[in-house]
């Protein structure tokens, strides 16, 4: 049995030239849970002294990834400094256990003080995915000598946060974080997902968030061709993107697949860990947010073009604050985990509600009687591009991991039609304890 509670320490040694690969290293490894990394630009507070600073971190850490490139092996001065520090720790050692990982970043030499040690090649970049699944083995290996104890999901993914009444908008529950793969994967591998109950009557809002007496009715059918789909989120087996990598938001699932999701989590709730998470919650609807609920929950859009984590009347401007706080303009060229970056959390503890993906919302962003004018409608006119409900283009919010870190804001949104799929766009749930219909 675990006799400890700490996590397991994990020291970061790397060239400056290589800070954004190893920036994105640190936020997966950040985000295990169990593993409790060190990163210079992270751990370091202003006017602490540098060099003291790095030796009691090697001295406390249990791991120490060594990240090669040709930049780190070749360059003179403290990275190699650095590496002789860290070899002289080995030392002290027991043999057998591990505490030194050479991590290669591209094709380069393995230095000789080094050579003793099996390292892992974190390239190319679509065999990153199953690099960091060794890596991660690793890694347990190691907390398992010392008996820390190794938790892959944290039990606050399945957390809703309770929203009181605010703006008109009725009280509503939200989940802290996008739906993962974790979560959808369930989903997938359920004996009822080609239950057609679960992909009808989805919640119905105008482009104004109110709710519509009627609902979807069987569209999402209508577009299947009257059967459940057989495939899968076109990204699902992607080694950056697909189920491999668990904590991730699911991405690439259509609008219909994000409600029959919705209406699945409300069947099984009292089965799944959202009940156990959330014990005085007991959901009458599980939904997509509408888009007033989802600015109320990243803290409103007054100023327009602010993030979660501002202030009341701020806009971060400093873009080095903003990629600290959110996974944004291609820092890692694909989503990260749901709780890579903290410190984005929105004032009522919402997380990744700007960056890392778009997020599909319940309302649609235009209606017809927005694009026709009276006559036309009075005519009957149709647009073509519009679906026979007199709606098209389902709205998303809050930018992705593709966007520029100036547009992936509270403003932000997006509009396309609820069969489409894109490799950034993801969803989050609600729940209610009333129907508003």
């Amino acid at each position: 049995m675990p006799t400890t509670n700490r996590k397991l320490r994990v020291f970061l040694c790397h060239s400056s030239q290589d800070k954004p690969i190893v920036r994105d290293l640190y936020q997966r490894l950040n985000a295990e849970g169990w593993i409790d990394p060190w990163l210079d630009e992270e751990k370091l507070l202003p006017g602490q002294d540098w060099d003291m600073e790095i030796e009691k971190a090697v001295e406390a850490t249990d791991v120490v990834i060594v990240c090669l490139s040709n930049n780190s092996v070749t360059k003179e001065g403290y990275v190699q400094k650095e590496l002789r520090t860290i070899v002289n720790k080995a030392l002290e050692k027991p043999e057998g256990i591990i505490f030194i990982i050479p991590l290669r970043l591209e094709d380069c030499s393995v230095p000789h003080s080094l050579k003793q040690y099996h390292y892992q090649d974190y390239f190319p970049i679509d065999q990153r995915s199953k690099a960091y699944q060794r890596l991660e083995n690793a890694l347990k290996n190691r907390a398992e000598s010392l008996e820390i104890p190794v938790e892959l999901t944290p039990t606050d993914f399945y957390k809703f946060i309770s929203i009181s009444p605010q703006n008109m908008v009725p009280p509503f529950w939200i989940a802290k974080y996008p739906v993962t793969n974790a979560q959808f994967e369930r989903f997938l591998n359920a004996p009822d997902y080609y239950d057609k109950s679960l992909w009808v009557d989805f919640p119905k809002f105008d482009e104004d968030c109110m709710p519509e007496k009627n609902n979807w009715g069987d569209m999402a059918l209508r577009f299947y061709d009257g059967e459940v789909p057989e495939f899968r989120p076109s990204a699902w087996d992607d080694p950056n993107f697909g189920f491999v990598n668990k904590n991730v938001p699911v991405v690439a699932a259509t609008w219909y697949e994000a409600n029959a999701y919705c209406k699945w989590v409300l069947r099984h709730w009292r089965e799944l860990p959202e009940s156990k998470a959330n014990p005085s919650l007991q959901p009458v609807e599980v939904r997509l947010p509408t888009r007033k609920e989802w600015l109320i929950a990243a803290g409103g859009d007054n100023p327009l073009n602010r993030f979660p984590w501002d202030a009341p009347g701020k806009v971060t401007k400093n873009v080095r604050e903003i990629f600290r706080r959110a996974n944004v303009a291609h820092q890692v060229d694909h989503t990260a985990p749901v709780d890579a970056y903290p410190e984005g959390v929105s004032p009522y503890g919402v997380m990744d509600m700007c960056g890392n993906v778009w997020e599909w919302l319940a309302n649609p962003f235009m209606s017809e009687r927005r694009v026709l004018d009276k006559e036309q409608l009075e005519n009957g006119e149709h647009t073509g591009w519009m679906s026979p409900e007199g709606y098209a283009l389902m709205e998303l919010c809050g930018g992705s991991w593709k966007e520029f870190e100036n547009s992936a804001n509270i403003s932000g949104r997006k509009a396309d039609f609820p069969e489409s799929r894109e490799w950034d766009w993801g969803f989050m749930l609600v729940a209610t304890r009333y129907f508003i219909r």
